[in-house]
């Protein structure tokens, strides 16, 4: 299958409330200056290279393309992959997110790394986050319809309470275990974007 060679990058955060405090800003340290790094990572596009590329496909230099944050029709606690798909499609359709882009051979390149506050508890099929038995992350896809082209995206708990607290990775900080969940969900959706769901277990 294709790869994402040119990742166009989109922070999300989803509405108001509670962030571990480096996902709020673009000022470094902070997600969106990780996120940033890693599209201009030269060893890293190096390795992608010597592991991932197709016959007609490799890895180049992506974009950090912002952070924005939205404000979903929903204030739910409790929200379905279901409800983050429709809403991202209505937050571009509204103008309030990047459309979706493709690279000159027209394949999908936009990621949505959509961050959450604390409080809400994101549903996939019959998986919760941060639960015993749920989920640090995960990544999918949504088809090309009505107009949008295909894009990918990811979402991510928060991780200030509930079991992803001290199940989602082994750094002393916080932080450090966001940047290795978010970036594990990145390099899986650089190299098999079209897997359908990808899930990052404790």
């Amino acid at each position: 299958g294709r790869i994402n060679s040119a990742v166009q990058i989109i922070q999300v955060m989803w509405g108001p409330g509670s962030y571990e405090p480096h996902l709020n800003t673009t000022s470094v340290p902070s997600m969106a200056s990780f996120l940033q790094a890693l599209t201009y990572d030269g060893a890293l596009t190096s390795w992608l290279n010597s592991e991932y590329t197709t016959p007609n496909q490799k890895f180049g230099r992506g974009n950090f393309a912002g952070l924005y944050r939205i404000t979903p029709s929903t204030s739910a606690k409790s929200i379905s992959d279901t409800v983050i798909k429709a809403e991202l499609k209505a937050q571009i359709k509204a103008g309030k997110l990047p459309p979706p882009q493709l690279d000159s051979d027209d394949n999908p390149v936009s990621y949505y790394a959509v961050f959450f506050p604390a409080g809400v508890t994101i549903t996939m099929g019959w998986y919760s986050s941060c639960v015993s038995g749920g989920f640090c992350a995960y990544h999918g896809t949504v088809a090309s319809s009505n107009g949008f082209n295909q894009f990918y995206y990811a979402v991510q708990p928060d991780f200030q309470s509930n079991g992803c607290t001290t199940g989602c990775g082994y750094s002393s900080t916080m932080f450090e275990n966001m940047c290795s969940v978010a970036s594990h969900e990145l390099v899986e959706m650089l190299t098999d974007p079209e897997v359908g769901y990808a899930v990052f277990f404790p």
